[in-house]
């Protein structure tokens, strides 16, 4: 079902626009944005989307764009829309009362970060651009693109929307090859891979109250301040994590001016940072300047971040560089919260690591892969909880495999291994694990992806600890415990110390597990979004739909 928003507006381009907060609790996250107690509409506008009304397949899409970021384009632009547009804005917090209620006024310390963005092409468009005809009558172009859907791209064809665009045409009027190419719109549904993190301070620490005196000569010494008889300047509020101070100034009046208080901020040296001379006239204010400024220091740098690893006391002992990589859907307007992830839209979710086979190859081991949203939209699901149904729903599994293949291949690893059905069905046993998936599922997609790049599954031997041995944390500790719960030595401060304590300490077992070896795989320039293609649409270089995307933006904008 189409997301419908609650209210829109037609703007000076003709184009019919709308404003919502779909995204909202994902971008309050990732930007660290603290919303005052009372916000106000303005507030709201880095959390607002932009969505532009598609007259085709009559819906709303994402355009990229959130509303402060359209808002300072349209004022260049058209600058005659301005009173309108904002008139429109204001009403819009009254019709998102639901969502809007529950953002939190400190956001949590939780947000996903893209990691990879395949280079995703659309075997459709490929279809189209090489066929013999250069121009046809749009019913010809129909038939063609009905005849096509035999081919194993038809959930392409159904969500590019082509054939309404084409519809939309008098069927005798022609269309030559690369307007039709262009007109398949794929953007709202290209996957990226995400991961959740954390910053490495909490965000929910803030500012703790406190009644520091300031020495008169410090503020001296460094011409601020202190030099109004009969000032005071206190340091109310000091941030919990960086020490950031935010410092009230009580002026006394005097036949000139009023007096007053006044707030300014000091970074954790006592610096005075870069602020309006005459401070801000709220605490609320200058703690919103110090947050700000503390996100700048910290977006620089990846290793201010950590990567959340939830469920990775699940995974098989031992590998190194243990991920949980997210198969997301950002761009689709419809949404879904599973409960693996708090992320929006998480399509499917991969829990991998890299391991060694005898030979001393590495390959990417995926312990597990899972759709929560797929499970929410089959028959045996909750018949009273909507749920939307996702793109990729009958190839959701072979997706994640696209993806881990490139994936892999690109970080140079030797190939792509995978859980089988018989070691899930021990390692899960009484939990009924879906053994249809890795019996059945995930070996017919990866036969089926194998023969389009001529590669073939072969089988490997891995040597893992026998379980006599487990690995626990608690309180940023952890231990190694026995088969019985007690624990056998010290704590660790790292995990990976307690992993290899284990490690060697442990009996060893082995599993042959299936394999992709990349022996004979070129350097892979494009991945088809839906099916496998031909090996031609891997390795050949082609513009990907994120470059269309980008050029059909520009041209947008060039055109109002």
């Amino acid at each position: 079902m189409p997301y419908v928003p609650p209210r829109w507006v037609t703007l000076a381009d003709g184009v019919t626009y709308a404003f919502a907060p779909l995204r909202a609790f994902e971008r309050q996250r990732r930007l660290s944005l603290r919303l005052s107690r009372h916000p106000k509409p303005l507030d709201y506008a880095p959390l607002f989307d932009v969505l532009r009304f598609d007259q085709a397949v009559e819906e709303f899409r994402f355009i990229g764009e959130t509303f402060d970021q359209f808002m300072r384009r349209w004022r260049r632009e058209h600058p005659e829309d301005m009173d309108r547009l904002a008139d429109h804005y204001r009403e819009l917090p009254q019709r998102f009362p639901a969502l809007l209620r529950y953002l939190p006024r400190v956001p949590e310390n939780r947000f996903a970060l893209a990691v990879a963005r395949a280079p995703f092409i659309s075997t459709l468009r490929a279809r189209i651009e090489s066929s013999g005809t250069r121009a046809a009558p749009a019913g010809q172009w129909l038939a063609t693109i009905d005849g096509l859907r035999q081919k194993g791209i038809r959930d392409e064809i159904g969500q590019s929307g082509v054939r309404e665009r084409l519809r939309a045409v008098g069927a005798g009027d022609k269309v030559s090859n690369r307007d039709l190419a262009r007109q398949v719109d794929l953007a709202h549904v290209v996957p990226v891979l995400m991961v959740e993190l954390a910053r490495a301070f909490d965000a929910r620490a803030g500012f703790r109250d406190c009644c520091e005196r300031i020495d008169l000569r410090f503020l001296k010494r460094h011409g601020h301040m202190g030099r109004i008889q009969g000032a005071r300047h206190v340091i109310r509020y000091r941030h919990r994590t960086f020490g950031y101070a935010i410092v009230m100034s009580r002026f006394p009046g005097d036949l000139v001016s009023l007096g007053g208080v006044w707030w300014t901020v000091l970074d954790e040296r006592k610096r005075f940072l870069v602020q309006p001379p005459e401070g801000f006239e709220s605490a609320d204010a200058a703690m919103a300047f110090a947050e700000g400024h503390i996100r700048e220091r910290c977006a620089a740098s990846v290793g201010n971040t950590r990567a959340l690893e939830r469920w990775r006391h699940e995974a098989l002992p031992g590998g190194d560089d243990y991920g949980e990589i997210l198969v997301t859907l950002p761009n689709v307007t419809d949404s879904y919260w599973g409960g693996h992830f708090r992320t929006r839209n998480v399509l499917a979710h991969v829990r991998c690591s890299l391991r060694v086979d005898q030979d001393g190859r590495r390959v990417l081991f995926l312990d597990e892969v899972q759709s929560d949203w797929v499970a929410a939209t089959t028959p045996a699901a909750d018949p009273h909880h909507k749920v939307p149904t996702p793109p990729f729903r009958s190839e959701w599994v072979l997706l994640c495999l696209k993806l881990m293949l490139w994936w892999s291949h690109a970080r140079g690893i030797d190939g792509l291994a995978w859980s089988p059905a018989d070691l899930q069905a021990q390692r899960w046993a009484g939990y009924e694990p879906p053994i249809a998936l890795y019996d059945k599922i995930l070996p017919d997609e990866a036969a089926r992806l194998a023969r389009t790049l001529g590669l073939s599954v072969q089988s490997m031997t891995l040597t893992v600890r026998a379980g006599q041995r487990t690995v626990e944390g608690y309180d940023d500790r952890w231990r190694v415990l026995d088969g019985d719960g007690k624990q056998v030595t010290r704590e660790f401060r790292r995990q990976a110390q307690a992993e290899v304590f284990a490690d060697l300490t442990d009996a060893r077992t082995e599993w042959v597990v299936p394999v992709m070896w990349f022996d004979v795989l070129p350097p892979i320039r494009a991945v088809p979004l839906f099916g496998t293609g031909c090996a031609l649409d891997w390795y050949a270089p082609q513009k990907t739909l994120q470059e269309d995307v980008g050029d059909q933006r520009r041209e947008a904008r060039q055109s109002t």
